[in-house]
């Protein structure tokens, strides 16, 4: 269980068993039914941090809700979120199964040591941008600019992730086919994010759309359905989240008593 147990310069040790390599292996490279590999190095335990491995188990089905049951995969016990620290845990997962080599897509957050390291690794991967992360980062970014009711902040953030009403679902700039239709409905928002923002704070500077034109590369590469095509998340494709890791964060967090 314990393949790594590093003591110089800093303590690491990365963990896990024949049965969850198998489980990644199996269920994060089928070009059929896919399921993202999902890492989030969000949990602190003691002194160390804690990044985990996680997948979805395809072949069962939660009774209660029906979604496939997050399963945890290898671990990595460490101090510093580094480039190194992660390349350390990508490398030694990827050599313990050669199929590893075939994972379809990864789940993060945008830290770039985490992605770096891992996309050096399984650089046959398309790496997706969490949803909610980016959604969450851009709705901070409407309150900094002085948007500071929710149903105003609203309607941007529907332009960029979509909405459903009725059970009609509305398009969004996250619903692009590509970088070319990124692009225009880009453009096609701009003139009304101006006027709404002029409404809302005044002045001309164009903040939201500025906001979202800088993250553009981020977006049409990680975020569109052509890269969730490609990761396995169907036709027309899932939406991508890493919030398996951050469930499993919970569960190891509650069993800890919660404490440090």
């Amino acid at each position: 269980f314990i393949r790594l147990c590093q003591a110089h310069p800093e303590k690491l040790y990365v963990l896990y068993d024949e049965r969850q390599i198998n489980h990644v292996a199996q269920f994060c490279t089928s070009p059929i039914q896919n399921s993202l590999m999902s890492i989030d190095p969000t949990f602190d335990f003691g002194k160390f941090a804690v990044t985990p491995i996680t997948t979805h188990h395809l072949m069962l089905k939660s009774q209660k809700t029906g979604n496939h049951p997050i399963m945890l995969g290898p671990v990595m016990i460490h101090h510093r979120k580094t480039y190194k620290k992660h390349y350390t845990l990508a490398s030694r997962v990827a050599a313990a199964n050669p199929k590893l080599k075939d994972v379809k897509g990864i789940a993060m957050d945008g830290e770039e040591p985490l992605q770096n390291s891992f996309l050096h690794i399984f650089s046959n991967a398309q790496p997706l941008q969490d949803f909610r992360h980016f959604r969450q980062n851009m709705d901070n970014a409407l309150k900094d600019l002085g948007i500071s009711a929710k149903k105003d902040r609203t309607p941007f953030l529907s332009d960029v992730f979509g909405y459903a009403e009725n059970d009609v679902y509305t398009k969004a700039l996250c619903d692009s086919d590509n970088e070319a239709e990124f692009c225009v409905m880009l453009d096609s928002f701009r003139p009304l994010w101006k006027d709404r923002e002029t409404l809302l704070i005044g002045g001309t500077s164009e903040k939201v759309y500025n906001w979202i034109s800088t993250r553009g590369e981020v977006i049409f590469k990680t975020m569109v359905r052509e890269p969730r095509e490609e990761a396995g998340l169907g036709n027309p494709p899932r939406k991508a989240y890493s919030n398996m890791s951050e469930a499993v964060n919970h569960k190891l967090s509650v069993c800890c008593l919660c404490r440090q």
